[in-house]
């Protein structure tokens, strides 16, 4: 039996991109976790949210762990893996994907932030123009 471990930076995350992946892993008989890395506080709606997180994973027949990092905060620094490695080692998922999904939420976490500063420092410098 193998042990999936998907990761999420905000509650829904990975139901809506993943949860059809994550039910055939379940349906073939392997063990399912979800780390959810923020408690998406600055949502929308943040109560309903944690509800239909927990209510994602009981459907799912999945553990879940919350990684308690802040939210819109979340920056890929060794805080953030050594996160993620703790919970790979306590579930002891060992799957290429995971690593994957670690690597590509790192990489856009840089790319957003880069994005961010760029729109800021055109709107605090009126003599940047964004073309």
């Amino acid at each position: 039996m193998r042990s999936v471990l998907a990761v999420g930076a905000h509650p829904d995350d990975i139901e809506l991109g993943c949860g059809g992946a994550l039910a055939a892993h379940r349906a073939a008989g392997h063990t399912l976790t979800m780390l959810v890395l923020s408690d998406g506080g600055n949502g929308p709606g943040t109560a309903d949210r944690w509800a239909e997180q927990d209510a994602a994973a009981r459907v799912l027949d999945a553990g879940l762990v919350w990684g308690g990092l802040a939210d819109c905060g979340l920056v890929p620094d060794a805080a953030t893996v050594t996160l993620v490695e703790k919970v790979i080692n306590a579930v002891g998922a060992d799957d290429f994907a995971t690593v994957q999904g670690v690597v590509v939420f790192a990489t856009l976490a840089i790319l957003a932030f880069n994005l961010i500063v760029d729109l800021l420092y055109a709107w605090i410098d009126p003599r940047i123009r964004l073309t």
